[in-house]
């Protein structure tokens, strides 16, 4: 028979086994050998398949880009593809868009 350390909901405060059962549950719980207890998921999973890139959508506003950028400067344009592809290399860029009507 054993003592639990706190009453469970039910109000149950003992239990008892055969030593059969007993012994079926602690197996149970008790490591197989040479199997790692640290189990990784994600990017440290070992059958992980890293994604090409990630895909981003880059939304620009334009008037700050331009005041803090480009006015004061020789250049009236900016390739926004090239900057965010320089800025992001190893991102997929899917789409630019900007607040800027044109």
């Amino acid at each position: 028979m054993l003592q639990l350390r706190h009453p469970w909901a039910d109000g149950t405060t003992h239990v008892a086994f055969t030593p059969t059962a007993f012994l079926e549950r602690l197996a149970v719980l008790v490591p197989r050998p040479h199997v790692n207890l640290v189990l990784y998921h994600g990017l440290l999973a070992p059958l992980f398949v890293a994604q090409s890139r990630d895909r981003l959508v880059v939304y620009v506003d334009g008037f700050n880009l331009y005041y803090g950028a480009v006015k004061g400067t020789p250049y009236k344009w900016l390739d926004l593809q090239r900057y965010f592809t320089l800025l992001r290399p190893h991102d997929d860029i899917q789409q630019i868009r900007s607040s800027l009507p044109w």
